[in-house]
């Protein structure tokens, strides 16, 4: 291998002994063979460092690297420190590629210096062991694109219609470095701040029509399948993109586009996340989207289906919203939202009730 690799291939590895091998052997087989594999063990506790151990003494292209567990965020800087190639894209230890996919996002990439090359994304069920076609990986933009010339100055809808993931996608380093970006550390979706930052000031990128990456859902442990309070870093991670996006040349042609693009991310989670949060995460939409801040509100009024559907939500309330939208909710969530103080004391009344009539009755008997 070169010294200089064609393409780096970043993977954080974090408890997927189990998913790790079928990971690795997507990547040792690619046709395109002249890449390195950094894979990045965040402080794993199960037998991942031994799954990564045993491929390396095979693949000398492998390079580990190990650090406590600090987040994927931190893992994939530290990454980006070491690769060496002309171009790089990021696997999940949990995911795969199809063997070909490097191979045709550099061919794609290179002849005309692409900052960003993608393909598109196949979702695995891990429940059902199946593949299927995922509403939250839009076809539409991908295709309508595929193997065009593009930036966000032609076109502004469509970019925002992308997948917010970087696994997807090979970035030049060249590119990425002249712009510094990083990956915000100590917050989850940090995917998602990236691929505004970068879509977004990208003058030359591309898309392949064709299903390259492998997105495990339903694992057991994984880190978007765990009911933990961490999804509501959406909002600091919306609120950063909206700071870094207000200095941008294009912001006033772009305002709208980013008003819809990070309300329907919000409004995702809050229809697919653990019902036990949900009346929460629709309170802090709320409370995000009525904040004063100037840009934001500055986005709104370039946003009117946001403000319309932002009006429909304070209207309904958290319960009329939940049914209308025929989402399960947990006892105790819609009670928060059903008056639950009137409820409970009703109930109390009526157990004083019970109380003073059977006391009654146990007085009359003992008379009698």
């Amino acid at each position: 291998m070169n010294a200089a690799p064609l393409v780096s291939v970043i993977v954080p590895v974090y408890n997927v002994a189990a998913y790790l091998p079928q990971c690795l052997d997507s990547l040792v087989n690619q046709t395109l063979k002249d890449i390195e594999i950094i894979c990045i063990n965040d402080g794993s506790t199960d037998d991942s460092q031994i799954v990564l151990e045993d491929y390396a003494r095979h693949h000398k292209n492998i390079i580990i690297l190990q650090q406590e567990n600090q987040g994927q965020s931190v893992a994939k800087n530290w990454g980006l420190q070491v690769a060496k190639g002309q171009y790089f894209g990021f696997v999940d230890g949990d995911d795969w590629v199809r063997e070909d996919m490097f191979r045709l996002l550099y061919e794609v990439a290179s002849p005309i210096q692409l900052d960003i090359a993608m393909c598109m994304v196949l979702s695995y069920s891990e429940k059902k062991k199946a593949f299927f076609e995922d509403k939250f990986f839009s076809e539409k933009p991908i295709k309508s694109q595929h193997r065009k010339l593009f930036s966000i100055k032609n076109a502004k809808k469509e970019v925002f219609y992308l997948s917010a993931i970087c696994c997807d996608k090979i970035y030049s380093r060249r590119f990425w470095i002249s712009h510094g970006f990083m990956f915000p550390v100590g917050l989850k979706y940090e995917d998602i701040y990236t691929f505004v930052a970068s879509i977004t000031r990208a003058s030359r990128m591309g898309v392949v029509d064709y299903q390259g990456y492998i997105y495990r859902r339903d694992r057991t442990g994984s880190t978007v399948n765990t009911p933990d309070r961490k999804i509501f870093d959406i909002f600091p991670i919306s609120a950063m993109i909206i700071n870094d996006m207000a200095d941008h040349s294009l912001w006033e042609e772009l305002k709208g586009y980013l008003a819809h693009f990070l309300f329907h991310r919000q409004y995702r989670f809050l229809q697919s996340m653990y019902h036990s949060l949900r009346a929460e995460m629709f309170d802090e939409i709320l409370s995000f989207w009525t904040s004063k801040d100037a840009k934001l509100q500055e986005m709104l009024r370039a946003a009117p289906l946001v403000c319309k559907q932002l009006d429909q939500m304070r209207k309904r309330g958290f319960r009329r919203w939940a049914i209308k939208n025929n989402i399960r909710t947990s006892l105790i969530t819609v009670l928060r939202y059903a008056e639950l103080e009137q409820l409970v004391w009703n109930i109390l009344v009526k157990a004083r009730l019970h109380r003073s009539v059977y006391h009654h009755r146990m007085v009359s008997d003992h008379t009698c």
